[in-house]
């Protein structure tokens, strides 16, 4: 019994030992804040393939830095992997799980939340549409369907089910003119983000289509682009002072603002609007699970007055009893892990351009970014952008 109690022991405090994952790996976010997407994607491919307790954190922000570096093949690989390390109903082992009640759920294998597990699939989705591989973005979006599902029977709240997801599925079914599907997932939008300016027009372009009508009522040759937005970073775990046994989500600042969008003959056309606030939704997200979360904080704490009492026991020693109590008690910081290189806001914009070759102006804040982007009549192309 004491055998095994200091072999238990040894293992936390080893664990506890390593640096946590962001101060770790502080050249990698060094590199991303800077927009260094692809340099930073390379730091984390050997950690990416090796097994261990942060490998899909690794594989998630690897993934999403070769998104914002256009390399969409690449993240679509690593991201696949993170997904179905994610699914993996077994990948946590006994000991693992043992340990983390006796300690946190730190030492565990990283488990993205409920909203950075549909977050995946919305970068897989993404990734496949700009390849121009619509079907297989569908297909994404049908897996999207099923983990909501899935999920909401487990308890997921509704502010967790990101409806910037349903608003890029109902984009590809109306590129693939499935306009019922479309109006379907544009309602859904438009029910979970009732501000988003853009959802209620969506719902009654899709009704007009319905019904017969063009694409534009203005233009007999026009297609649309889309651009998607995202600006800023999501908000990290930190211990929360008020309750040491709780991790708390703190917010990095800046205004995430909107995105200008000019024509190649400098004439402003429309402006981003934000469809997804991420800090919302994991602020909201931990707040759900702090009951759960606590809960399993006492039953570690009188876990480890229970081990150090078979320790006293086992070893005749009131000392190392106390001494493995003391010990256990300190390795008991939260988990503060979590997808921190997401976006703080996703934003869409939507407008109608003729036909043809076009080089967009793209403005937030201070910064210039120059897209081309060629347009099909009838059609809708995309258009990505990240800055902080």
């Amino acid at each position: 019994m004491a055998k095994r109690c200091c072999i238990a022991i040894c293992l936390i405090l080893l664990g506890g030992s390593c640096s946590n994952y962001m101060l770790s790996q502080g050249r990698f976010f060094s590199l991303f804040r800077d927009q260094r997407f692809e340099e930073a994607a390379a730091l984390l491919a050997k950690d990416a393939e090796k097994e261990g307790r942060d490998q899909i954190l690794f594989q998630l922000d690897m993934g999403l830095a070769l998104f914002e570096a256009g390399k969409y093949k690449d993240a679509i690989d690593i991201l696949t992997k993170a997904e179905q390390l994610s699914e993996n109903k077994d990948y946590t082992s006994v000991s693992e799980e043992v340990i983390s009640v006796v300690s946190t759920d730190k030492y565990k294998q990283f488990r993205p939340l409920d909203f950075e597990r549909i977050l995946i699939n919305v970068y897989l989705a993404l990734s496949y549409t700009m390849l121009g591989k619509n079907e297989d973005a569908l297909v994404e979006c049908r897996r999207i369907n099923n983990l909501v599902y899935n999920l909401k029977n487990k308890g997921m709240k509704d502010f967790e089910e990101i409806p910037v997801a349903w608003y890029i599925s109902a984009m590809l079914y109306e590129m693939r003119k499935k306009y019922n599907d479309a109006l379907i997932d544009y309602e859904r939008t438009k029910k979970l983000e009732p501000g988003f300016k853009f959802a209620a027009e969506d719902v009654s372009r899709m009704k007009k289509r319905l019904r017969g009508f063009r694409h534009s009522d203005t233009c007999g040759n026009c297609g649309e682009v889309i651009i998607v937005f995202s600006s800023g970073l999501i908000p990290v775990k930190r211990v929360d002072p008020s309750n040491r046994m709780l991790p708390k989500f703190y917010g990095r600042g800046g205004d995430p603002g909107y995105l200008e969008i000019l024509d190649e003959f400098n004439t402003y056309k429309t402006r981003s609007y934000q469809i997804l606030d991420l800090e919302n939704v994991a602020i909201k997200n931990l707040e759900s699970r702090k009951s759960r979360i606590i809960a399993k904080r006492l039953l570690g704490t009188a876990t480890q007055v229970g081990v150090g009492y078979g320790v006293a026991k086992a070893t005749k020693s009131d000392t190392l009893g106390v001494l493995a109590g003391v010990l256990l008690h300190s390795t008991s910081e939260p988990d503060l892990r979590s997808w921190s290189t997401l976006p703080k806001s996703m934003q869409i914009a939507r407008l109608e351009m003729t036909e043809g070759d076009h080089e967009l102006t793209l403005k937030h804040f201070g910064t210039e970014v120059k897209r081309k982007v060629s347009v099909k009549k009838d059609g809708i192309s995309f258009v990505v952008l990240r800055e902080f």
